[in-house]
């Protein structure tokens, strides 16, 4: 997903804190994640590279509560 909004950005988007929720195909809620608009703005001016901006998002996951 994070590759997606990426080539987004190249294509034009404008970046915006995106927030994700994440389900099972059974529609089990997993958890959620984040991607901050900072960080993508960042990584398009070359500030972060790709490893420090997937770092960042994956510190924002977090598992849904049973």
């Amino acid at each position: 997903m994070l590759n997606r909004l990426l080539a987004l950005s190249e294509d034009g988007w404008d970046p915006t804190d995106v927030r994700a929720a994440v389900a099972s195909i059974e529609d089990e809620p997993r958890g959620t994640w984040r991607a901050d608009r900072e960080w993508l703005v960042g990584h398009a001016r070359g500030e972060l590279s790709d490893v420090d901006l997937s770092q960042r998002v994956i510190e924002t996951i977090e598992e849904a509560r049973a």
